[in-house]
């Protein structure tokens, strides 16, 4: 379902037709559920908001203006990624089809009040940043339970829209070059917050194995006895933690939308938790180990080819995600391990990029066959360019590491 965003609402005729030629554009396409206006201080109820003239039209006359436009071209709903401002005099959220709030969720009650008769949701919301490399994940998964739990807890908000599903580059603050807000890496690689998100939305829709679900992420840094934190997330009444085969501290109570952490000392070995529900008994575990040295590099295609089985189309559009990780000598990934790995492929394809999701790797991603990983993972995607049959075959290597070399083939049709 697409939001779809006009970027200012402001008092000319030219941004007026710039709504108009999205809506034209766009408005044969069903996955479109909204229209937008605006987006935060674009949306000009102020004067003086992002070069907004004084003494403009107030805001919802002026939305007024946009959304008969629109009307005439679509009758989708209209809203707006709007600030908080429905008690000032003459706001747009006073007159949108749907009240759109850009974060603010302690003013969730007043305008509900004040339009009870409206549809309400989040425009943006959860921008909780991390990375891939937070060896505590407790903070992000509160960060994202407290955005979303005053939605959840209103029958009347429809939810909210993440901000944002990928890290993106830009947005940044030196020496980061990629904003890492978002939900998956930019290279696509589940951060810890993805299983929170998969935990409680599967739990939600009913999923199978929503009950026996657990995740957990450990940091597996530091010497023997050194404190480390280990968090988990299942729908579950309470979750346990063993190390080693022993109880550490009972079960611990999760509430809804919540996850439970420890902190103990590290040691080598096999972490455990056990979802219990509300009697006590075990519904599901994960198990967790700690890695030995980096002894191979594993390859496996995440998403493939759009072509039949998985092949890739050789039109050099398509194109397939294949994931590189660091392992030891038990196929367990070395999240502590940063080598360079090279890829080299050989049939009718290329490489079309390359990354590693850390948000301060300033190297280019494309004309380059090599990276050091992140995390123990890399990425490279791979296109099709000649559609004769022949696989296409991705070797990669790392450098003088020792490493066992990992390889995939990809069919091109």
């Amino acid at each position: 379902m697409v939001w779809e965003e006009n970027r200012f609402l402001r008092d000319f005729d030219i941004y007026v037709q710039d709504a108009a030629d999205m809506v034209a554009r766009d408005r044969n396409h069903p996955s479109i559920v909204l229209w937008s206006l605006c987006n935060e201080n674009g949306c000009g109820e102020a004067a003086g908001w992002e070069g907004g003239p004084p003494g403009q039209q107030p805001g919802a006359a002026l939305a007024e203006r946009f959304m008969a436009r629109i009307k005439a071209l679509d009758d989708r709903p209209v809203t707006a990624n709007a600030h908080n401002t429905l008690g000032a005099n003459g706001s747009i959220l006073g007159v949108l089809d749907v009240m759109g709030l850009t974060y603010d969720p302690g003013s969730l009650d007043r305008m509900h009040a004040e339009r009870p008769s409206a549809p309400l949701l989040n425009g943006e919301s959860a921008s909780c940043q991390s990375s891939r490399g937070d060896g505590d994940a407790s903070g992000v998964m509160g960060c994202s339970r407290d955005c979303w739990a005053p939605a959840d807890a209103r029958v009347w908000d429809a939810g909210a829209f993440v901000w944002s599903g990928f890290d993106y580059r830009g947005e940044s603050g030196w020496p980061s070059v990629v904003s890492f807000y978002g939900v998956l890496d930019l290279c696509g690689f589940d951060k810890p917050v993805a299983q929170w998100y998969t935990a409680w939305w599967g739990a939600a829709a009913g999923w199978p194995s929503a009950a026996a679900y657990v995740a957990a992420w450990p940091p597996w840094a530091g010497s023997a006895g050194s404190a480390i934190t280990i968090t988990a997330v299942a729908p579950a009444a309470s979750l346990q933690l063993a190390v080693n085969g022993v109880d550490v501290g009972g079960a611990v109570p999760v509430p809804h939308l919540g996850f439970a952490s420890w902190s103990v000392p590290f040691a080598a070995g096999n972490y455990t938790v056990t979802s219990l529900d509300a009697a006590g008994a075990a519904v599901g575990f994960f198990t967790s180990r700690t890695p030995g040295p980096a002894a191979a590099l594993r390859a496996a295609v995440d998403w493939p080819g759009s072509g039949p089985g998985g092949a890739l189309v050789g039109d050099r559009r398509d194109a397939a995600l294949v994931a590189v990780a660091v392992v030891d000598a038990n196929g367990e990934v070395v999240s502590s391990a940063q080598v360079t790995c090279t890829f080299e492929v050989t049939g009718p394809g290329e490489l079309l990029g390359l990354g590693n999701g850390a948000h301060d790797y300033h190297a280019p991603g494309q004309g380059v066959t090599s990276l050091p990983t992140f995390g123990g993972l890399a990425r490279a995607i791979l296109r099709g360019t000649i559609p004769t049959g022949a696989p296409l075959k991705l070797r990669v290597s790392a450098d003088a590491d020792g490493l066992a070399a990992a390889e995939v083939v990809v069919q091109v049709v």
